[in-house]
C-alpha cells in the first residue's frame, strides 16, 4: 500500500511481509511458521522495522556464522520474538 509521509512530503510504499513456504530443515524450520507476518529483525542487536520484503532480503546478506536473528513476527494476532542461530551449513547451503 501507498502511504503519504506527512513530515518528508513522500508517498512511500509498505509491504505486509508474510512466511510464504519454509524448507524442511532449514533455520527457520520449527521456529516459523506459514502465515507467520515479520514485523522487525534485529542481528546480534541492531534492528530493523520491516516495511519491504527487501529489507529482509537485504539484512540476511550481513549475516555471519554465530549471529543471532532475532525476529518481532505476528501468528495468529500474537506477537512473538523467535530467534535463529545462523550457523555455517545454513550460509553454504546456497
Amino acid at each position: 500500500k501507498a502511504v503519504f509521509d506527512t513530515e518528508s512530503g513522500v508517498v512511500k510504499i509498505e509491504e505486509t511481509v508474510s512466511v510464504y513456504e519454509i524448507t524442511q530443515g532449514s533455520l527457520a524450520d520449527g521456529v516459523l511458521e506459514t502465515g507467520d507476518v515479520i514485523m522487525c529483525v534485529a542481528i546480534n542487536g541492531t534492528a530493523t522495522e520491516i516495511k519491504r520484503q527487501y529489507h529482509v532480503i537485504d539484512m540476511m546478506l550481513d549475516v555471519r556464522v554465530g549471529d543471532v536473528v532475532s525476529l518481532e513476527i505476528l501468528r495468529d494476532g500474537e506477537e512473538k520474538t523467535v530467534h535463529i542461530t545462523v550457523t555455517e551449513d545454513c550460509l553454504t547451503a546456497y
